[in-house]
């Protein structure tokens, strides 16, 4: 259809093929309107990236992250080890995959790549308390979990709210709860 055929245009043409494979690869799995096969889609494009640009830690978190996606562990698995191999020292590379890492249940691997990332690099994206929320909430430890959501700074975004509803909701009735979920869900 004319939806698809722009994304597949942007791979044909042009020096930076394996950048525009990387983001169709990163956009599919969240635009699902339109795609008949959207995770499909994310993977060929994902892996694609690779092979256009195989030295690419954002290629190689891309395709980990759509084989998580696809609950492909072992693709996620090689794909995450040989993207912190290409620069153990990238600290976005090495926060994210900390995160995918506790996203796929693994926080004994994930949560020291997190705190490595995040203690060495005072401007760390907010977003990766959100693998601090998700492993205290599967250990029922909500108290904990609380307040790694609220420093994401993800209001703006659907997550953030969901989970700060969910922790509150885990935690019952508090003073101040309230203000919290008529306006972020209602």
């Amino acid at each position: 259809g004319a939806r698809r055929r722009p994304w597949g245009n942007m791979l044909e043409y042009g020096p930076s093929r394996a950048c525009r494979a990387l983001l169709s690869g990163q956009m599919y799995p969240f635009d699902v309107s339109g795609f008949d096969r959207p995770l499909g889609t994310a993977l060929q494009y994902a892996r694609k990236s690779v092979f256009l640009g195989p030295g690419s830690q954002i290629g190689r978190l891309t395709l980990a992250y759509a084989s998580f996606l696809a609950d492909d562990l072992d693709s996620f698995h090689q794909e995450i080890e040989t993207a912190l191999g290409l620069n153990p020292n990238a600290l976005y590379t090495v926060g994210s995959a900390g995160y995918l890492h506790v996203m796929v249940g693994e926080s004994e691997r994930g949560l020291p790549l997190l705190d490595r990332a995040i203690s060495a690099n005072p401007f760390y994206p907010q977003w990766f308390h959100t693998a601090y929320f998700i492993d205290h909430f599967r250990r029922q430890e909500y108290d904990r979990a609380l307040p790694e959501i609220q420093q994401t700074n993800s209001a703006q975004s659907l997550w953030g709210p969901v989970l700060l509803v969910a922790g509150l909701g885990q935690l019952g009735p508090r003073p101040g709860s309230e203000t919290h979920t008529p306006e972020r869900v209602g």
